[in-house]
């Protein structure tokens, strides 16, 4: 189910309106809803950017990625290689967990 609720910048700088029209605010509250407000901007921009990076299609970039590496000769060590540190990272957690479960014995 979603809420809906009322947008947090347009409350923040309706409220740092109000206080420095009345004059009456403290500095250090005219701060914290100048942060406030700086904070809500920051996660509209990552949120922006993260839609962007949902909706985008990288299939097409990596096909052609994989063809010029196949293209230069590149693609199989790499390949190999990935392989190899696969094999020392699976080896390195047996190890891990065989110690682990030793020790809980």
């Amino acid at each position: 189910m979603l809420a809906v609720v009322s947008d947090r910048k347009a409350e923040y700088e309706q409220r740092l309106a109000d206080l420095t029209t009345s004059g009456t605010a403290a500095p250090v509250v005219i701060a914290d809803i100048e942060r406030l407000i700086e904070e809500e901007t920051l996660k509209r921009e990552r949120y922006r950017l993260e839609n962007i990076r949902r909706k985008h299609n990288y299939i097409p970039f990596i096909v052609q990625f994989l063809k010029e590496l196949a293209d230069k000769k590149q693609l199989i060590p790499l390949y190999e290689a990935a392989k190899e540190k696969s094999k020392g990272l699976a080896e390195a957690a047996k190890a891990k967990k065989s110690t682990t479960t030793t020790k809980s014995k």
